[in-house]
């Protein structure tokens, strides 16, 4: 079956999952759920927002060479499992996974017909009401403004840069049209009507 990867990545709190989680809602994708050696925030769930796994854990599935892709980022592993982007590929449609740019760039090299949307915002002040809404201490903000510069500089290569700092259905309309665009030409290239 036909399916299209997409990738949603871009920096930290910038909207990722609630474009991704919108873009569900509409029909549009099913999402493959990444793992982290994080500890799990208090709004989030294990297996809906990512797997969860101990450091132990992710290592041996490391050595056993599971993983698509994976990074250390913050001092904590994230990474995609190979059987999981296969199996949702396996249903066809649109797939899509969340990731920062190191990890996008991974799986861009891995799944040549990957394509990829960077999401992101207009200014380092949004994005530190963000952290600061979502809890994070002023070291961790700290920590991740100083990234900010570096990440939206590797935004170039990704295939289409979205901002989300003033109106998330505006972020979300400009996804979807994307992905549609090419979910389109696919099926016209396969002779689909």
């Amino acid at each position: 079956m036909n399916s299209s990867l997409f990738i949603i990545s871009g920096q930290s709190a910038v909207g990722k999952t609630n474009i991704v989680e919108r873009l569900i809602a509409q029909g549009i994708g099913t999402r493959v759920i990444t793992c982290t050696t994080r500890t799990k925030r208090p709004s989030e769930e294990d297996g809906r927002d990512y797997h969860f796994l101990s450091r132990e854990k992710f290592e041996e599935k490391l050595k056993k060479g599971e993983f698509a892709e994976y990074a250390k980022v913050y001092g904590n592993f994230y990474g995609t499992l190979t059987s999981d982007i296969e199996r949702t590929r396996a249903h066809g449609g649109v797939v899509l996974i969340i990731m920062d740019v190191q990890g996008a760039r991974s799986l861009i090299a891995r799944y040549g017909d990957a394509r990829s949307i960077f999401i992101t915002l207009h200014s380092k002040e949004i994005l530190a009401e963000r952290f600061r809404k979502r809890g994070d201490s002023e070291e961790t903000i700290m920590l991740r403004m100083r990234q900010f510069d570096k990440e939206r500089s590797e935004q170039e290569v990704l295939d289409k840069v979205v901002f989300n700092d003033r109106h998330i259905d505006e972020a979300v309309h400009e996804c979807a049209e994307y992905i549609k665009s090419f979910r389109t030409s696919d099926k016209i290239a396969e002779g689909v009507k």
